[in-house]
């Protein structure tokens, strides 16, 4: 990711960063049997709706 940050835009780069705890998420529910509420999907909703609108971008 660091190699990211210093060929592309930040603007763009930085969203997908939190995406990664998106990724621990899923992951842990999938391989640790985590139990996940309906309130954690709904975060998990928010930061990929905050990631689309914080990396959408008008040239």
């Amino acid at each position: 990711m660091m190699v990211a940050f210093r060929y592309g835009k930040l603007s763009v780069l930085h969203p997908l960063m939190s995406i990664s705890y998106v990724l621990a998420i899923l992951l842990g529910q999938w391989f640790l049997q985590e139990a996940l509420s309906l309130i954690n999907y709904v975060g998990i909703l928010f930061i990929i709706f905050g990631s689309i609108i914080m990396g959408g971008e008008t040239e």
